[in-house]
């Protein structure tokens, strides 16, 4: 009996406590928790009313449940179901209300704007392949202008949790934060510095392209973006090749070395051939004469013995 009227009276408290509040930034994100008595039995239906006059429903366990903007997660172990919503809009700032075991339990979490100037001005870094790269992520509550203003972390920052993450199919997954028993992983360093941090990213590939968010976490598990970058990854451009090295010519007349003076080649040797041919020729040449003269002597000794 005295069980069931604790129960009662804790029902009661929860539901009648001050809102569950979150402060965010336009065209950031926001995520928040929602706890309920797991000793109710299993939840069957989890809804979320938001200011919008939408309801969000959750049907999966121990996974991220993407609805558009919204993702839930219903974690069984923690008796919890976190929310997400990305790329705020002034229609998203209002009152939620997470309700469990069919409406029978409820907590109600106001969604605040923060003021502009807590808010850094999202950008885009370009830079190559191998090289090394630098991003600085302020406090936000630290932006007053002024020559003796000076980014010293109050009280209220030293009790959060400042963390640096990248996009991940819709989840911020976690790099490094502020509360990192190690200030590096893998090739991403974090630095502090006054007034924020320093991440560095040496040896930059590819695969850290994306977007990446500087963000606050409260003591509660409340997480929200304060600052957007977008990472460009480039191949460096191609180094031409260096023009030829010209010799080193002299200016003074080269000398002149003595050649000494060709010696005529001797005539072709004839062939057999061409050697017979010529022969013939000459003794062709040699003898016609003396047979036309051996001829006419002829014909003068035949009319003189031919003569009466």
């Amino acid at each position: 009996m005295m069980k069931s009227f604790l129960l009662l009276i804790l029902s009661l408290m929860t539901a009648c406590g001050d809102d569950h509040e979150v402060k965010g930034c336009s065209e950031g994100w926001v995520e928040f928790s929602c706890k309920y008595d797991g000793r109710k039995g299993k939840n069957q239906n989890i809804r979320v009313d938001t200011p919008r006059d939408t309801t969000i429903q959750c049907k999966k366990n121990d996974m991220w449940e993407h609805q558009g903007r919204y993702s839930l997660y219903h974690d069984i172990k923690n008796t919890n179901l976190r929310v997400v919503i990305k790329q705020l809009e002034s229609k998203d700032f209002g009152k939620y209300k997470c309700k469990f075991h069919n409406g029978d339990s409820s907590e109600k979490v106001k969604l605040k704007k923060v003021v502009m100037r807590h808010c850094q001005t999202p950008f885009t870094q370009t830079v190559y392949t191998t090289a090394k790269t630098n991003f600085t992520c302020d406090y936000s509550n630290n932006h007053s202008k002024g020559k003796h203003s000076r980014k010293k972390r109050s009280s209220e920052d030293r009790s959060r949790l400042y963390f640096f993450c990248k996009d991940t199919r819709g989840i911020c997954e976690d790099i490094l934060s502020t509360e990192s028993p190690k200030r590096s992983n893998g090739s991403f360093t974090l630095t502090d510095i006054s007034g924020g941090f320093n991440v560095s990213i040496s040896h930059v590939s590819s695969q850290d392209e994306g977007v990446y968010w500087c963000g606050v976490e409260a003591k509660n598990g409340d997480r929200a973006a304060r600052k957007k970058i977008h990472l460009k990854v480039q191949l460096p451009p191609s180094t031409p090749e260096p023009p030829p090295v010209p010799t080193t010519q002299s200016t003074t007349a080269p000398a002149q070395s003595h050649v000494p003076p060709s010696t005529p080649e001797p005539p072709p040797v004839p062939t057999t051939q061409s050697h017979g041919w010529l022969q013939a020729v000459k003794i062709v040449i040699i003898c016609l004469p003396v047979l036309l003269m051996l001829r006419v002597l002829i014909s003068v000794l035949m009319k003189k013995c031919l003569r009466p």
